[in-house]
């Protein structure tokens, strides 16, 4: 089944949400990472939040989640486009911990809590929105929804599950996103209606003990989704294809040596006559010789000093 976003609305109670299948994008992202099996449910957890806060994207906007608790994953990206690209990254992808009494992924205990979630929101500004809120429990679930309702204001409930099999390959991967938004101008009934309904969508949240386990039984994206939003009175406003798909390029590897002092690229060619720039994403390597660097020249700056004096 093809990773994807479904979207449900209410604009006349001010209510949203999002369901999202990731299976194969995290697949991916273990493969590219080579994580061990606590660390890809960590990475499988922020790649999903990431895809569940993208569904208000257009155009080139791009949102950013990061996180460092002070575990031994270390810090942890997970990004979306609004073209529903999704792209993740762990500091320390071969990290493991022991299960739980419980038998389940200790991420938490991976993740750790000393430290904060950051949400950077590129929408082609000048500067991109950055919204911080500190750690809850380092489940990343949790911790995303007191940041939307710390930071954007925004009350959520939040639901993201990782399954990986005793292989250590991803069963199944997804999560959920139920939302009140900024309340509108309601007549007394209509606001009656909107806490009943907000009170039935988190019932309906809770009682899903797993939402891995849930896809991984064999859920379609839409009977997932329809756990969640049943015969609510909130309109399907469409899917998004999803996929572990990287945005990096030669040419941006080139900006990254570009931005380099002179006296930086000496050394980095001290011992070789090429530099590679890996993507910490998708850990693609770009290969660059001397020759392609025309600042390596160690007289270049004595010339150019030369040519401003004539």
């Amino acid at each position: 089944m093809a990773d994807e976003r479904l979207r449900y609305l209410s604009s006349e109670l001010g209510l949203r949400a999002v369901a999202v299948v990731t299976t194969e994008s995290v697949a991916e992202g273990r493969r590219v990472h080579q994580t061990a099996p606590t660390s890809t449910a960590a990475l499988g957890r922020i790649i999903s939040g990431a895809a569940l806060l993208g569904s208000t994207l257009k155009g080139q906007q791009t949102v950013t989640l990061r996180i460092n608790g002070g575990g031994p994953a270390g810090t942890l990206i997970g990004t979306c486009n609004a073209e529903g690209h999704l792209r993740g990254y762990i500091a320390n992808p071969g990290a493991d911990l022991e299960p739980t009494p419980g038998r389940k992924l200790d991420v938490a205990a991976l993740v750790g809590t000393d430290g904060y979630l950051s949400v950077s929101y590129d929408l082609g500004l000048k500067e991109p929105y950055v919204g911080t809120s500190r750690l809850v429990n380092g489940e990343v679930a949790t911790d995303l929804a007191y940041y939307l309702a710390t930071s954007e204001q925004i009350g959520s409930s939040v639901g993201i599950g990782v399954l990986v099999g005793k292989n250590g390959g991803v069963r199944a991967a997804g999560g959920f996103l139920l939302q009140a938004l900024p309340s509108p101008d309601l007549d007394p009934a209509s606001e009656t209606e909107r806490e009943r309904i907000i009170d039935l969508m988190i019932k309906r949240s809770e009682g899903i003990e797993s939402v891995s386990h849930h896809i991984a039984d064999g859920a379609s994206s839409e009977e997932f989704a329809q756990t969640l939003v049943g015969d609510l009175p909130l309109r399907f406003m469409g899917r998004d294809a999803l996929e572990f798909r990287c945005t990096c390029s030669r040419e941006k590897a080139a900006g990254i040596l570009a931005t380099m002092k002179p006296a930086e690229l000496r050394e980095l060619f001290a011992d070789s006559d090429t530099a590679e720039v890996t993507c910490e994403f998708c850990r693609q390597a770009f290969t660059f010789t001397r020759d392609e660097i025309p600042r390596l020249d160690p007289g270049d700056e004595n010339r150019r000093g030369e040519e401003k004096r004539r």
